[in-house]
């Protein structure tokens, strides 16, 4: 009885640890490699381009809301310096998949 109720015990402990860390990230949809982005209220014009090859494409920032525009969709975050990162995926024509990183730079932060 005991060797079952440990069992049982390991068994929801390591479903837990699976399910945390297969959260799934966001997803925005576009037909345009050109994305324009918003730091606070400054808006960037073509100020990054979707690359689908890159395995982690990374953006910094020390904006405290950040939204990214394709031709199609957007994104926007809010974002909490003890977060620090925000990943997401922008599908490009319906097929390519590219994953974004959106770092903060905590030492422009005035807290």
């Amino acid at each position: 009885m005991k060797l079952k109720f440990l069992k049982i015990i390991i068994l929801v402990f390591l479903s837990q640890n699976f399910f945390a860390q297969s959260k799934k990230l966001p997803i925005i949809k576009a037909n345009s490699l050109q994305v324009d982005i918003k730091d606070d209220n400054k808006l960037q014009k073509n100020a990054w381009r979707i690359v689908p090859e890159e395995k982690l494409d990374v953006y910094t920032t020390s904006a405290k809301k950040v939204t990214f525009y394709t031709d199609v969709d957007s994104i926007s975050f809010k974002i909490n310096p003890k977060v620090g990162k925000y990943d997401f995926v922008i599908l490009l024509n319906g097929k390519d998949s590219a994953r974004l990183r959106l770092n903060t730079s905590l030492q422009d932060w005035k807290f």
